[in-house]
């Protein structure tokens, strides 16, 4: 079993893997999200998508520290969770990583739309799957950018092809 801790302080307001699926719910700090869900804990959206074996999203600290979470996993063939907001805006976005075993793109993880784009900034880890588009730096960091095409894939706009 692999996992991953994340411990995010509310000074920060951090983001961390954000996944705008679709839909809302309510969920209290003391419980647990199974494989795919989305809602909000404690002002802050989350979402959990698995494809293959399974995987669990808890809030551990989430009342002290409104942007906590931490997921284990098992088998999967792919899972992206984490906490933000829904919907987004421009924001400032910090983070700490607690514990991170196996393989795992740490990473700022979101949408836009017209046109709908799904986009990591990979900080740890790497999804470079597609045609090198360029490259970018930022705060001393330097950041290759690539394009990858999802063919009828979940988005926050429901099954669709986007980059």
């Amino acid at each position: 079993m692999h996992s991953m801790r994340f411990v995010l302080s509310q000074v920060q307001k951090t983001l961390f893997l954000a996944l705008l699926i679709a839909g809302l719910g309510t969920i209290t700090a003391s419980a647990q999200v199974h494989n795919n869900g989305t809602g909000t804990d404690h002002g802050f959206f989350y979402s959990l998508f698995t494809s293959g074996g399974s995987s669990t999203m808890t809030f551990p600290s989430a009342g002290q520290y409104p942007g906590n979470y931490a997921i284990t996993w098992s088998g999967v063939n792919d899972v992206v969770g984490g906490k933000g907001w829904n919907p987004g805006a421009a924001r400032n976005i910090g983070y700490n990583v607690g514990v991170a075993n196996g393989y795992n793109n740490i990473s700022i993880y979101g949408w836009t739309t017209n046109p709908l784009v799904e986009y990591y900034i990979c900080e740890f880890g790497s999804v470079a799957n597609g045609s090198v588009k360029g490259s970018v730096s930022s705060d001393g960091h330097n950041y290759t950018t690539y394009e990858h095409q999802q063919v009828n894939q979940p988005s926050i706009q429901g099954t669709a092809t986007f980059e």
